[in-house]
């Protein structure tokens, strides 16, 4: 797809580049996945769906990345990552759903609550 729009020189249209971003999380491709949440965020031309599609993904892999760590033992460093993700998005229930099991996983109960 990118390789396409380079030889035409012309930026790939919002909605198929927020779809090829969900592929990526979906193949579990992290490195791939960045660079496009990436340039996807500096552009200024998402509609109001596209951009909350965007939000969404950046909220569920953050949800992912976090529990990825906690899962190979960096508790530490998911609780971060979650505590990050929930000052980026405090209204997203996902996260706030994640940073609540976290504290539990971590002996800080009146936390998350």
């Amino acid at each position: 797809m990118e390789n396409y729009y380079l030889l035409h020189r012309s930026a790939a249209p919002a909605g198929l580049e927020v779809q090829h971003a969900w592929l990526l999380y979906n193949l579990k491709d992290d490195m791939g996945l960045y660079p496009v949440m990436l340039r996807l965020d500096a552009r200024q031309d998402l509609s109001a769906a596209e951009r909350t599609q965007l939000d969404t993904l950046w909220a569920t892999w953050a949800v992912r990345r976090a529990e990825t760590a906690m899962e190979e033992g960096n508790l530490l460093r998911g609780v971060e990552m979650l505590q990050a993700a929930s000052k980026d998005y405090p209204d997203n229930l996902d996260i706030r759903r994640a940073v609540a099991g976290a504290y539990a996983r971590v002996g800080r109960f009146a936390d998350a609550g």
